[in-house]
């Protein structure tokens, strides 16, 4: 009898503990994807003023080249632009590939690629942002003209 008590109050509190359990991993989910473009577009930019070279971070198709179609979600690419042609090629120099794990966030942008200068700057400012629809909660990335960021709790 006192089994079948302590079984009862064990599943009352997995029925009441489970969806706040799961609004966490989706919430560590938004902040670690957020987090991790972050580092990218960090490493971007110091890698542009270290070696005096354009670097950029374009969506990619497979891990393997920039592709202007398409979405973000399918992963990116970091590389400095050593032939100065804006995109991925033989002669560039690769930092980084990254293609997302299956997440329930999703990543939306207007923007192709982010080109840091020489100088760390993208002379253009744009914004990412990262929507986590489980649980209704965002993320943006502005990026500015110098090539600092910050990032926002945005809705979806």
């Amino acid at each position: 009898m006192e089994l079948l008590v302590t079984l009862a109050i064990a599943s009352i509190l997995l029925t009441v503990a489970a969806p706040s359990l799961r609004a966490f991993i989706h919430s560590n989910e938004l902040t670690g994807a957020a987090n991790d473009f972050v580092g990218h577009l960090s490493l971007a930019r110091s890698e542009a003023l270290k070696r005096k070279t354009a670097t950029v971070v374009c969506k990619s198709g497979g891990g393997s080249t920039c592709v202007s179609t398409g979405t973000w979600d399918g992963g990116w690419i970091l590389f400095a632009d050593v032939d100065g042609d804006g995109g991925w090629s033989a002669g560039d120099m690769l930092f980084r590939t990254h293609t997302p794990e299956l997440s329930s966030t999703t990543l939306t942008t207007a923007s192709d690629k982010v080109v840091f200068d020489r100088n760390g700057k993208t002379g253009v400012a744009t914004s990412f942002t990262f929507c986590g629809a489980a649980i209704g909660k965002a993320r943006t990335i502005a990026l500015n003209q110098f090539g600092q960021h910050s990032m926002a709790p945005a809705s979806c």
